[in-house]
């Protein structure tokens, strides 16, 4: 628990294979709006063949950036490509520029930086909406997993054990008396020492609204 310090994630990729891309595969022509960690295999010379096609975002990047040139710019991979993983995530209410390795990426102010969001689930869709603190919708987005504010980690903060006759406890089920303070930040959601009861996720989200942070 919270002695141990998180725990570091490295979400798998859902091929078995690399997917070839060319060098100005924008992450939405390959994967769409995809939540899932994908495997890459970039060619040679891409800051010569993209040349002029913007790349929006430090670190994270907008759907509509070339993934190659974009892993170049994280670091992910060298300017000769080659093999790396590339994580859809959620995005930000401001996509930063910055300068790293050899080119300076563009910036995008999608809405007023907040540390407030929600992410609503969507009958019907398998990837979620998130709305700022102000109301407006914050696209998604990409990233690396090779820098330390994208990092990916859960941490069992602490827990307690909740009287069996509590109203979130279901008989049949003795974990869901285990209540957990977590802290965690996955796919761009962020919570920070929330309390969760094990199996009983509607006792905490209703309707499907769940408050998150959201990066500037």
């Amino acid at each position: 628990w919270e002695s141990h310090g998180p725990t570091m994630l490295h979400r798998r990729p859902v091929e078995d294979q690399p997917q070839s891309l060319g060098c100005t595969s924008t992450f939405m022509d390959a994967f769409g709006t995809s939540l899932h960690a994908h495997a890459v295999e970039c060619p040679a010379g891409c800051l010569q063949q993209a040349a002029g096609v913007p790349v929006t975002g430090c670190g994270v990047y907008t759907l509509e950036s070339p993934v190659c040139v974009a892993a170049i710019h994280s670091g992910a991979l060298p300017a000769s490509g080659g093999r790396t993983v590339v994580y859809g995530r959620l995005g930000l209410a401001k996509f930063q520029q910055c300068s790293r390795n050899s080119f300076i990426s563009e910036e995008l102010t999608v809405s007023t930086p907040s540390a407030g969001g929600q992410m609503i689930e969507q009958s019907g869709s398998v990837t979620p909406v998130v709305l700022s603190a102000g109301g407006a919708r914050v696209p998604q987005a990409f990233h690396f997993n090779n820098d330390p504010g994208t990092l990916e980690y859960v941490w069992l903060k602490k827990w307690r054990v909740v009287p069996s006759d509590s109203a979130v406890v279901h008989p049949d089920r003795p974990w869901t008396r285990i209540e957990a303070t977590v802290s965690a930040h996955v796919a761009g959601m962020e919570v920070q020492d929330e309390t969760f009861q094990l199996g009983k996720p509607d006792a905490f989200f209703p309707n499907g609204q769940v408050p998150c942070l959201i990066g500037e």
